[in-house]
């Protein structure tokens, strides 16, 4: 395939602009040209082999990403070569000869119990706002990033059933 790499990066988007929702897109070329296209943008993509791929791995790794972070930067260099290889004939994908780096997020997620709760909210001063805070997080069960929405809560005072926008 004689193509540059970055050039690759603009079929592969116009391709896929049908099947991604924007800000995935976004998301990806985000993380190509930040990550991908630096390294490997001005070699042509028949030409990339393993051992530069573990070498981009090898100072990925040195530049304090998390696991989860490394993975997704791996994925998208795997999506490229998997794309030009299914769609565009390339002839060897060198993301299939090499492990790939980071890890998926696999931390589990710790819940508290009802006793736990009660036990820290006993910490927190009734009526205040990060009282409120809390307990509308635990009760209805948002995540700590939900947080700056409470200030946008919507009270349907009829039925009761508060909602988030």
């Amino acid at each position: 395939m004689d193509m540059k790499l970055s050039e690759f990066v603009e079929v592969y988007f116009e391709d896929k602009q049908n099947e991604l929702k924007d800000r995935t897109m976004k998301n990806k070329r985000y993380m190509m040209e930040q990550h991908i296209i630096p390294y490997f943008g001005e070699q042509m993509l028949s030409e990339i082999t393993a051992s530069q791929i573990i070498q981009w791995q090898n100072e990925m790794q040195t530049k304090g990403f998390s696991e989860s972070y490394l993975r997704m930067i791996q994925n998208q260099l795997t999506c490229i070569f998997t794309h030009a290889s299914r769609i565009y004939n390339l002839h060897t994908n060198p993301c299939k000869k090499v492990k790939r780096m980071g890890n998926s997020d696999s931390r589990s997620l710790d819940f508290w119990t009802t006793e736990e709760y009660q036990r820290f909210i006993q910490t927190i001063e009734p009526g205040t706002r990060y009282y409120l805070i809390f307990e509308i997080l635990f009760w209805t069960g948002c995540r700590i990033g939900d947080d700056h929405v409470i200030i946008r809560l919507k009270l349907d005072k009829p039925s009761k059933y508060a909602g988030l926008s």
